[in-house]
C-alpha cells in the first residue's frame, strides 16, 4: 500500500512569510501549493489560487482586504521566490 508522504509546503522553510499590518501570514511556495489552489492557478485565477493557500481564515480574510495593485505585488513576491510559477509542474530552466 502506498503511504502519502506529508506536504513539504508545512516545512517553515518550504514557505513564503509576509505580514498584513503587522500580523505574519505565511502560505507554501507555489510548487507545494495544495492541490484546490492548483485548481485555481490552471483556471488562470491566480489570486483565488492564493487564497486557497491561506491555512487560516483570518489570513484569507486579510489577503483579501488588500486592494488591487497591493495583491498583485503581494502575488508577484511570492511567485517570484517559489521556484515555479502557477500553471507548471516543475522548475523552469533559466
Amino acid at each position: 500500500m502506498y503511504e502519502v508522504p506529508k506536504s513539504k509546503g508545512v516545512e517553515p522553510d518550504q514557505r513564503f512569510t509576509f505580514t498584513i499590518e503587522g500580523n505574519p501570514i505565511s502560505v507554501p511556495f507555489i510548487q507545494y501549493a495544495p492541490a484546490g489552489a492548483v485548481e485555481h492557478f490552471e483556471n488562470g485565477r491566480e489570486i483565488t489560487g492564493l487564497i486557497a493557500c491561506c491555512d487560516t481564515d483570518a489570513a484569507k480574510d486579510a489577503v483579501r482586504g488588500l486592494d488591487g495593485p497591493t495583491l498583485r505585488d503581494l502575488f508577484d513576491a511570492w511567485k517570484d521566490a517559489s521556484t515555479v510559477t502557477p500553471g507548471e509542474s516543475e522548475p523552469s530552466g533559466s
